[in-house]
């Protein structure tokens, strides 16, 4: 729906519209903390995290995308749900050299 949008402003807007970079989530840990476990269950939420590569990539080829699997690049932090510092700065290294291979 967001590429479906981002197309659709761009004719109305009557510009180019730019290559659209999809970026699949990073994954869930399997252990994490309270309150999350209060509401999340970890287990389940590590495993079904695992199809998010393929269900976002599927959409970016099928919309004709530049696509990135945040998994690739990012580690959970101590509450399982966000990623640790030092994967911010490898995500976001990746996110330029995706943006700006001309491939």
């Amino acid at each position: 729906r967001l590429v479906n949008l981002i197309r659709h402003w761009s004719i109305d807007q009557k510009c180019p519209c730019p290559q659209i970079l999809v970026i699949s989530p990073p994954l869930f840990g399997r252990e994490s903390v309270e309150p999350i476990t209060e509401v999340f269950d970890m287990a389940w939420a590590s495993e079904e995290s695992k199809r998010f590569r393929k269900h976002y990539s599927d959409v970016a080829k099928s919309r004709d995308c530049k696509f990135l699997a945040a998994e690739d690049y990012t580690e959970p932090g101590c509450d399982g749900v966000h990623i640790t510092p030092d994967s911010h700065s490898r995500l976001a290294e990746a996110v330029y050299h995706t943006i700006n291979d001309n491939d």
